[in-house]
């Protein structure tokens, strides 16, 4: 069994209880890429967790189109993200449609056109069952069995990380809403052009080109707040992913029901 594992998967985990002792009630604002990786993992999964929610700004271009796209939006739980950012996917799609069909009838058919990019400085505050989180980082467990169902630090770690006796836990739905959507343009000559409203469009069941448009933006925007730095042991946690048993594995930085929920947008 590979030390590799256990020893990131700890590293999550400090990472976790640390946060949550210092992630305040009220909205505050921090600097995620001051976060180490590990950090920004942690972040990930606490808010994924419903414990934590976050306010983030994106802003999106397409390339060979003018201007720009400025959203800011809140989100918790693992279906928040996409509640936030379907009103901003609509309103791209609005757009940035035709573009997208003649950048897909191209030869870069293939590559991503899309550019996203994330103000460093976002703002964080715990939920009401962070509050109670973070409380129970001072329980300790009971009893082995206990674990599963008595609020205590090791029942926490579990639930944040989906280990142990949490692994099969029901994902935390949680909510996001976009809170600001702004033409770029719109900020340089306000005389000529109008801030941008929310489109009420859906591209649930759009057709093939809203589909391939919003799987080449998911993976765009969820890289960008992620904000994930790139390592050298990639390949060898790859490889003790596969050495490590069920309970051990280091959590993904996005959980399949998500990247589910994301596409079914």
């Amino acid at each position: 069994m590979s030390d590799l594992g256990f020893d990131q998967l700890d590293a999550v985990a400090e990472a976790v209880a640390s946060l949550l002792r210092s992630i305040p009630e009220r909205w505050t604002t921090f600097d995620e890429d001051a976060l180490t990786a590990v950090e920004q993992r942690a972040l990930f999964l606490l808010v994924a967790a419903g414990l934590v929610e976050r306010r983030f700004a994106l802003r999106v271009e397409m390339a060979g189109q003018p201007g720009a796209i400025d959203a800011s939006a809140s989100a918790t739980g693992e279906r928040g993200l996409a509640e936030a950012l379907e009103p901003l996917l609509a309103e791209l799609w609005t757009r940035w449609s035709d573009a997208f069909k003649s950048w897909k009838s191209g030869e870069a058919a293939d590559a991503s056109p899309f550019r996203v990019s994330r103000d460093g400085s976002g703002e964080w505050r715990l939920t009401e069952h962070g509050v109670m989180a973070r409380a129970d980082l001072d329980v300790e467990t009971p009893s082995e069995g206990a674990s599963a169902f008595v609020g205590c630090r090791q029942r926490t770690l579990d639930f944040v990380l989906r280990t142990g006796r949490q692994r099969h836990r029901p994902a935390v739905d949680g909510a996001g809403r976009l809170i600001r959507l702004a033409d770029v343009r719109a900020e340089a000559a306000p005389e000529q052009t109008a801030p941008a409203a929310p489109t009420q469009v859906s591209l649930a069941n759009a057709g093939e080109i809203a589909a391939a448009f919003r799987d080449a933006l998911l993976p765009e925007i969820v890289e960008a707040l992620q904000s994930q730095r790139h390592t050298d042991d990639a390949n060898a946690n790859a490889q003790a992913h596969d050495e490590t048993d069920a309970d051990t594995e280091l959590p993904p930085s996005l959980s399949e029901n998500q990247i589910t929920i994301m596409r079914t947008m």
